[in-house]
């Protein structure tokens, strides 16, 4: 037999008790010094990328219920209206910025913006084939300043020159 079994069937007389090296409590408590702090940023990570919204746009089928139910909280969605389109620039909560286009308006909502941080435009459709000559007209009264105010138009409207 060896002599760790025999010290057991002995007794702890012959057995030296043995102690964990130096360099062994160091490496330990590096260990835990770095592994806990990686996993905590992990969890972080995991529970950012479960629960913010993605960063593209959703087509209306495919957005989560509990947008919708934050939208509907808002008073952003009316109970009969139909999300087409819907994008969050907001890094946790949507509730600090969204847009969305529905079969009724487009909506506008930032936290950031001064004032009241929901903006509805709303818009005549027809619903007959060519027959949407009032969405265009509103379309175009908005591109266009008007005479009463010295506003230019900015460069995300109609530009000729490009």
């Amino acid at each position: 037999m060896n002599d760790i079994h025999e010290a057991e069937l002995v007794g702890n007389e012959t057995a030296k008790c043995r102690r964990m090296p130096w360099w062994g409590w160091v490496l330990g408590v590096l260990g835990v010094l770095i592994g806990v702090p990686i996993c905590i940023v992990t969890a972080a990570v995991l529970y950012i990328g479960v629960v913010s919204p993605d960063t593209s746009v959703y087509p209306g089928k495919a957005m989560p219920q509990r947008f919708i139910t934050e939208m509907k909280d808002l008073g952003a969605l009316s109970e009969n209206e139909e999300v087409l389109y819907f994008y969050s620039d907001a890094f946790i909560d949507i509730r600090d910025g969204f847009y969305s286009v529905s079969d009724r308006r487009v909506v506008i909502y930032s936290e950031m913006m001064e004032g009241d941080p929901l903006v509805i435009y709303e818009f005549p459709v027809s619903s007959e084939y060519n027959r949407d000559e009032d969405f265009f007209e509103a379309i175009s009264l908005r591109l266009q300043p008007s005479e009463s105010s010295d506003a230019e138009i900015d460069d995300w409207q109609l530009d000729d020159d490009v």
